[in-house]
């Protein structure tokens, strides 16, 4: 219910980049949160994070052929489940990096923040091509 009327207000584009910066805010706020309810309060606040998976879908199927989308899609699902076995063989050895540290340590939240950097390279990626895809647009309109 509420992804379709934020679709309906913004643009596949535009909600995949608000809701990754919401997710980079949000690793970066679990990092370094300290009281169990923080956790919570970045769940509520990152609802725009939830965005991303689907607005970046949209985008994909409307930028291939009725042929090419279930490829185009595959492609995606392929690399979704590719990350699900590799991230662990990251995530694993951060997290055993900083497990014995003290309670309140910020280097605990090392793993949330290497998410943040992640998304935030995402977002960077996202924001690129974007603006190069809107100049391709604009170049071809003027044409």
């Amino acid at each position: 219910m509420l992804l379709g009327r934020l679709l309906r207000r913004f643009s596949p584009q535009r909600l995949a980049v608000l809701g990754l910066i919401s997710s980079t805010l949000a690793y970066v706020m679990w990092g370094v949160a300290t009281q169990g309810w923080m956790m919570f309060a970045v769940i509520f606040a990152n609802l725009l994070g939830a965005t991303v998976n689907a607005a970046i879908q949209s985008i994909i199927s409307s930028a291939a052929s009725a042929r090419e989308q279930g490829k185009a899609l595959g492609a995606v699902s392929g690399l979704n489940g590719l990350m699900a076995v590799v991230a662990p063989l990251f995530s694993a050895p951060l997290l055993a990096m900083v497990s014995h540290l003290p309670k309140g340590d910020w280097r605990i939240g090392a793993p949330f923040y290497f998410c943040a950097l992640l998304q935030a390279a995402a977002l960077g990626l996202a924001v690129a091509h974007f603006r190069r895809e809107r100049s391709a647009r604009r170049a071809a309109a003027g044409n």
